[in-house]
């Protein structure tokens, strides 16, 4: 791989040889603007690993998503997977809480719902009550592990070093409501660090990357992204931490408008200059940018080119997670009324669970070509849809089943439920 860095980049090498080299470091933080190279400097660090330091180190590249890993992928020319599948293995599916509540029934049919009893006596089973549906737990990985080689089995007992891309997605606090997939303790950074330290005697080191103007991980109440920031991993999680943040934007990435002025906002944030904002913002607006000072006007503008050239024209950049919720909700109801909580035909929807069967990954972009029926199945309610990846140039539908929990809109729907 041919890499010709820049001067900013070949000194954020250095300091990375730095870490590398020195025993006591643990966590390397690359932070860097959209645009400064850091997916290039991780190719040169692990060609430099490769080349110098191959008899004591390898590498691993991992990422928050598995559309990121993807790229991750294409870019270094290095297989990357996710964080998830890389720590964790299935370990059981968990229907316990269905059997409490199945042993519990006869002692409160009274209070149960007039068509529930209905059911039972059809000898039907019921969907299950909130927070009792079945689960699947995916446990910690042992992460010494013997590897087949030659028909034997051998273990690699080199040192990793772990490169994280996309990382300030990341999470230190417990994942919120009651998923249907669950991960280890349900803390990723602290099941993460279990692994590559505590579980692994080996010295093992952790390249984080990122932008840490990036919006943070969506179970976070904290406006921060805690893998990003050397002096919490340090406090809260008691870790020798370091890092570099990289500014300057490589050449192929100037001139880009959007990349153009959240670069300016950057620098006037840094330096505590917000006179004059609104001037900047309406000196951007061209072709590619559109600044609405009003909520009303911005929804308008947005049906106006989505029912022009589809949901792909149209990108809405918000300051939250709970903005970004709040706007697609009122969006969909603008578009579709009273069907705004079902799949619609045409719209773009986020793939938010790895799925090995049809090489989808959490983080990709997919077009609903047809919607079908709805069925509840185990307290989960799916309904099928024929869907094209964004990222497939052919144009293949695929069917899938898509898990959703809204009542549904009206008598028009029809529900099969199975036992």
């Amino acid at each position: 791989m041919d890499l010709e860095l820049t001067r900013h980049q070949q000194q954020a090498l250095e300091r990375i040889r730095q870490f590398v080299d020195d025993d006591a470091g643990q966590v390397f933080v690359l932070r860097g603007y959209a645009g400064t190279g850091k997916t290039t400097l991780a190719g040169a660090v692990i060609e430099w690993i490769r080349e110098e330091r191959g008899k004591e180190w390898r590498c691993v590249l991992l990422a928050s998503t598995g559309r990121a890993a993807r790229v991750l992928t294409e870019r270094t020319g290095y297989s990357a997977t996710t964080v998830h599948s890389h720590i964790y293995q299935f370990a059981v599916v968990n229907e316990e809480e269905r059997k409490k509540q199945q042993q519990s029934t006869s002692s409160r049919r009274q209070e149960l719902p007039r068509h529930v009893r209905r059911m039972q006596k059809r000898g039907e089973q019921p969907p299950a009550a909130p927070g009792t549906q079945l689960t699947l737990e995916f446990a910690l990985r042992m992460p010494v592990a013997p590897e087949e080689k030659d028909g034997k089995k051998t273990v690699d007992d080199r040192r990793i070093l772990y490169l994280v891309d996309e990382a300030s997605m990341l999470s230190h606090l417990p994942s919120m409501g009651e998923p249907i997939v669950r991960f280890g303790s349900g803390v990723l950074l602290k099941d993460f660090f279990r692994y590559a330290f505590e579980l692994d005697p080996r010295g093992n080191k952790i390249i984080f990357i990122g932008d840490p103007a990036q919006l943070p991980p969506v179970v976070d109440r904290n406006p921060f992204s805690p893998a990003l920031d050397p002096k919490f991993l340090h406090e809260h999680f008691k870790l020798n931490a370091r890092g570099v943040e990289m500014t300057q934007i490589v050449r192929h990435a100037q001139g880009h408008p959007i990349l153009t002025l959240a670069t300016e906002l950057r620098e006037r944030l840094a330096a505590s200059r917000y006179d004059d904002w609104e001037a900047v913002l309406k000196a951007a607006e061209g072709r590619d940018i559109f600044t609405p000072y009003t909520q009303k006007i911005m929804m308008e503008r947005y049906r106006e080119v989505v029912e022009r050239g589809g949901f792909e024209k149209a990108i809405v950049i918000t300051h939250s997670n709970n903005q970004a919720y709040q706007l697609n909700t009122m969006m969909r109801k603008m578009l579709y009324g009273r069907y705004r909580d079902l799949p619609q035909e045409g719209e773009i929807l986020m793939v938010t669970q790895n799925n090995h069967a049809t090489g989808l990954a959490n983080g990709d972009q997919v077009v609903v070509r047809k919607v079908g029926k709805i069925t509840t199945h185990r307290g989960i309610r799916f309904i099928e849809v024929g869907i094209w990846p964004l990222h497939w140039d052919a144009k293949k539908v695929i069917e899938v089943n898509v898990v959703f929990g809204k009542e549904l809109p009206g008598p028009e729907a029809t529900e099969k439920t199975e036992g």
